[in-house]
């Protein structure tokens, strides 16, 4: 996939996430509407410094903006999320959270 295709998705992905519109999301992000939908459309090829600033206003490195991400990634982001709610449970919830999965695995077994 192209950069332009790869920075498209990512604007498509960031407003999921946000779950902004993209009027909203260039609002919060202080870039021209017009700019932003070219990025979303992937019609524009970014400079250098662009692709900085709005990986910045992203969150996430130019690197991230720019590539595919590679395939089970959502899976991956699911995973991480799941563990950081468990760490956020206190040490009883945990424990019966940890007996409930290892049931889950005694059904699939």
């Amino acid at each position: 996939m192209e950069i332009r295709a790869n920075i498209a998705e990512a604007v498509r992905r960031v407003m999921e996430e946000r779950g902004k519109t993209l009027s909203e999301l260039s609002a919060e992000l202080d870039i021209p509407l017009s700019s932003m939908k070219n990025y979303a459309k992937g019609s524009k090829n970014l400079r250098a410094d662009t692709i900085e600033l709005l990986a910045k206003k992203f969150g996430i490195t130019p690197a991230e903006l720019i590539s595919q991400l590679p395939s089970g990634w959502s899976k991956a982001e699911v995973i991480v999320q799941a563990a950081q709610a468990f760490g956020g449970l206190t040490c009883e919830k945990q424990s019966q959270g940890i007996e409930l999965f290892l049931k889950l695995v005694d059904l699939f077994s």
